[in-house]
């Protein structure tokens, strides 16, 4: 059962990896595509204790940045969406429905895409008033459109891992 886990584990991040990285019809929103690899951050944290979302945030973070060759990281805005969801309350705030893991990816999706227009002011990458005008548009579409696929993520993760018992 171990290392079928590990074959579960491995084989749907790489398919988030592979998602991120094709652009299908209907699927974008305003040019911005689901995160899918922050929707898989959230299932797997929605499970564990806050060590295990921390090493994850930083796994799939570094991950994210090879794929996008990103400048800035993705690791801080993850580790931070996966500390935040491993420690929520989940028999009070989440009842592992995609309603509200739905919701969840939807408020975890500002924070992270915050904390990369933060990183972006703080570094000076881009000038302030460009950042400010593609973070109100990357995070009104980002937030909508990653909810709305959260539930192909999650569903088929969460039956997993409950199955298993993790």
């Amino acid at each position: 059962m171990f290392v079928l886990n590990i074959l579960v584990i491995v084989t749907s991040l790489a398919g988030c990896c592979i998602l991120s990285l094709m652009r299908f019809p209907g699927v974008e929103l305003l040019g911005v595509s689901p995160n899918w690899l922050l929707i898989w951050l959230i299932a797997w944290s929605v499970r564990r204790p806050i060590w295990q979302a921390i090493a994850a945030g930083i796994c799939v973070g570094w991950i994210y940045d090879a794929l996008a060759i990103a400048n800035p990281s993705h690791v801080p805005s993850f580790i931070v969406v996966g500390v935040i969801t491993a420690s929520l309350d989940k028999d009070r705030y989440i009842a592992e429905n995609f309603v509200s893991v739905a919701i969840l990816v939807f408020f975890m999706t500002i924070i992270a895409e915050t904390i990369i227009a933060i990183q972006y002011f703080w570094l000076q990458i881009i000038p302030v008033k460009e950042v400010w005008f593609n973070y109100l548009r990357i995070v009104t579409s980002s937030v909508l459109i990653t909810s709305l696929w959260t539930p192909l993520i999650f569903i088929p993760l969460n039956k997993w891992w409950k199955a298993i018992k993790v």
